[in-house]
């Protein structure tokens, strides 16, 4: 696998170059320092299961929730990271998730999905001249994977749960601030404090009503909330909420970063239907990963 990794770095690099020379020959002429040109590269990340329903002896069986059938179901649980940079696709390792109670029967060591996005963020390199932009569902809404794109220098989008809390100034209190439910706060707003804009999409770009708001939400950092709604009539249990550490965005550059984690479940869908992914019958837990991993290169190529 790092091998086609480094094949995709080399390959990309004269192309980021082109891009940064084409971004300083277009840029207006101003006083002051000129903008440094920018490429993002974002790496996704998710979960899928593949579903085992016969599957009796094979190693790293679990009970895993299928967005699918709504339900949990008896499957294996794959933790994939997908790198876009400049339209092009690059898969990461492929890891397997296994349940506590799984790792035990099995006499491995546990680790949470968070270990493994975690890892995954920590050990990724981009291609150079790039910036890097995590981007992960709601579930990948932890402040350890926050801190480890921190860390690295990368800038990251997550989904938040409507539980979650945001700061907002109240100067009725000694603190001069307080905590509310996001729920709470996209019910207090009105529809003059939403923005009609486009949602990018390669097939059917739609309207959507925009909310954000620089703040800091609990367990997290200082970050730009946005809040989205596919019409201003339907119900606050459809509101979509997300956090961004981009705090130079404007709307449409955040609802870019949100449209562009749609890849990964592009890539899901591809790799099930066209490659198979989750149609093999090998028992141990290596030769899964391995099977996997020969999927994801046959996606590259």
């Amino acid at each position: 696998m790092g091998t086609w990794l480094g094949r995709f770095r080399e390959q990309m690099e004269p192309l980021v170059e082109a891009e940064r020379r084409r971004q300083r020959r277009v840029r207006a002429k101003r006083r002051g320092r000129p903008q440094l040109p920018l490429v993002t590269g974002y790496v996704i990340g998710d979960d899928s299961t593949q579903a085992k329903r016969k599957g009796q002896k094979m190693e790293g069986l679990g009970r895993h929730h299928s967005t699918t059938e709504g339900k949990r179901i008896v499957s294996h649980s794959l933790v994939q990271g997908l790198y876009v940079l400049l339209g092009r696709r690059c898969p990461l390792a492929p890891q397997l998730y296994r349940q506590r109670s799984v790792c035990q029967a099995e006499g491995v060591a546990f680790q949470s999905k968070i270990d493994l996005m975690e890892t995954l963020i920590l050990d990724f390199e981009p291609v150079a001249g790039s910036q890097t932009h995590v981007l992960l569902d709601a579930w990948y809404g932890a402040k350890r994977l926050w801190q480890a794109a921190r860390r690295r220098g990368f800038l990251i989008t997550t989904g938040l749960k409507a539980n979650r809390s945001l700061q907002l100034a109240d100067p009725s209190v000694p603190a001069g601030w307080r905590w509310q439910k996001l729920s709470a706060y996209a019910a207090g707003l009105t529809e003059a404090d939403y923005h009609l804009e486009t949602w990018p999409s390669q097939t059917e770009p739609r309207q959507v009503y925009v909310h954000t708001l620089q703040t800091r939400v609990r367990k997290l950092y200082r970050c730009q909330v946005i809040i989205v709604r596919e019409s201003l009539d339907a119900p606050l249990s459809e509101v979509r909420y997300f956090g961004s550490s981009d705090l130079t965005a404007d709307r449409q550059q955040l609802l870019l970063h949100l449209s562009t984690r749609w890849d990964v479940e592009t890539c899901f869908a591809d790799v099930k239907q066209e490659l198979g992914l989750d149609q093999y019958q090998v028992m141990s837990a290596t030769a899964i990963v391995r099977f996997w991993t020969l999927v994801m290169a046959a996606y590259l190529f």
